[in-house]
C-alpha cells in the first residue's frame, strides 16, 4: 500500500469501454507488491524501497520536470516545502510498511496499512473540522475493532513469534500514518501542480531521502543474488509504474471513489498470491478482523 491519490483529482470525459477491466489489472498489479517483498526477505526494507522508488523516479521524474519547464513554471519556495515533506512521507510510508513485512503476515500488513483513508477523515474533522457523518462514526469504530482482532490474533502467538507480529503490526500502522501524511501534502500543493509535475517530483525526492539512508546505515545496493535485483525490478514496475499508472489514468473516467473502494481489493488480492506462492494461511480472528477493517473504510467513505 501502499497509498492512493484518488482524493486530489476529479472526474472528467467519458468512460471508455474495457475501464473496469483495465482497473482490474491495476488492482492485480498493486497486489503484487507484498508477495514480491516476501521473496527477498535478506535485504533491508530501505534497500527494497529504495530500488522501488529509484527505479520509478528515473521514468517519472525527468517526464515531469520536462513538463514542468514546457509549461514555463517553476516551484515556489513553498511548494518545495511541500514537496520535500511529501517526498519524506512517502520514503517513511514505504520504510515502514516494507519493514512490517519482514515481522508480520501479508494479510495483516497490506489490511492496516490500507487505513488511510479513515485516517485523513480524522485528519479533516481535527484539522479543517469536516463534519463526519454517522456512518463514517461507524466506519471508524468497525475499523478499529477490525485492527483490534488483526492485533489479538498475532498476541495469541507464542513467545518470539507474538512480538515480532506485533511489531509488524506496528509499522503497518505507521505506514498508513505516513501515507496519510503525504496525501495531505498533496492536498496543500495540487492546486498549484499538475498531477503528473507533483508526482514526479515527489518520487524523486522520497528516492533521494531513501538513498541517502542506506548510504547512512552503511547498507548494499550491490552484491545481490541476479535473482534478486529481479525481484526488486518487478517490484518497481508491476505495482509502482504499472499498478499506480492505471490508477491514476482510471481517476479521468470514474469516480475517486470508486476507485478508492476498488483499491481495497488489494489486501485480498496480495493475501491471495500470499496463500498460493507463499503458502501464509490467514486464521479465523484474523481474517473476521481484516474484513471488518476493509468494511470499516468502505463505510468511512460515504458520506
Amino acid at each position: 500500500m501502499e497509498g492512493d491519490v484518488s482524493s486530489l483529482v476529479r472526474m472528467s470525459g467519458a468512460r471508455p469501454r474495457g475501464t473496469l477491466a483495465v482497473l482490474g489489472v491495476g488492482i492485480l498489479a498493486i497486489s503484487t507488491a507484498a508477495p514480491l517483498i516476501k521473496l527477498v526477505p535478506d535485504v533491508p526494507p530501505l534497500v527494497v524501497a529504495a530500488f522501488r522508488l529509484g527505479l520509478a523516479a528515473l521514468i517519472f521524474t525527468p517526464l515531469s520536470l520536462v513538463r514542468l519547464r514546457t509549461a514555463g513554471g517553476s516551484l515556489s519556495v513553498p511548494d518545495l516545502r511541500v514537496v520535500s515533506v511529501a517526498g519524506l512521507c512517502l520514503a517513511l510510508h514505504f520504510a515502514a510498511w516494507i519493514a512490517s513485512l519482514r515481522y508480520t503476515s501479508v494479510a495483516s500488513s497490506v489490511a492496516l496499512v490500507t487505513m488511510n483513508p479513515l485516517l485523513l477523515a480524522i485528519a479533516g474533522y481535527l484539522i479543517w473540522r469536516e463534519r463526519l457523518a454517522r456512518r463514517q462514526w461507524c466506519g471508524i469504530g468497525l475499523a478499529l475493532l477490525g485492527s483490534l482482532c488483526i492485533g489479538w490474533n498475532d498476541f495469541q502467538q507464542a513467545g518470539p513469534a507474538m512480538a515480532s507480529a506485533l511489531y509488524g503490526d506496528v509499522l503497518a500502522v505507521c505506514g498508513a500514518v505516513m501515507i496519510s501524511a503525504y496525501l495531505l501534502c498533496g492536498r496543500a500543493a495540487r492546486p498549484r501542480l499538475g498531477l503528473s509535475v507533483y508526482v514526479g517530483l515527489v518520487y524523486g525526492c522520497a528516492a533521494v531521502i531513501l538513498l541517502a539512508g542506506c548510504f547512512i546505515f552503511q547498507l548494499p545496493l550491490l552484491g545481490y543474488a541476479p535473482r534478486v535485483y529481479l525481484v526488486l525490478v518487478l517490484l518497481a514496475l508491476i505495482p509502482q509504474v504499472l499498478g499506480h499508472t492505471i490508477l491514476n489514468w482510471a481517476l479521468a473516467y470514474m469516480s475517486p471513489t470508486l476507485v478508492a473502494l476498488a483499491i481495497l481489493g488489494e489486501p485480498l488480492g496480495a493475501a491471495l498470491l500470499a496463500w498460493i506462492f507463499l503458502d501464509e494461511s490467514v486464521g479465523l480472528l484474523q481474517g473476521i478482523g481484516a474484513m471488518g477493517l476493509l468494511t470499516g473504510i468502505v463505510l468511512g467513505q460515504q458520506r
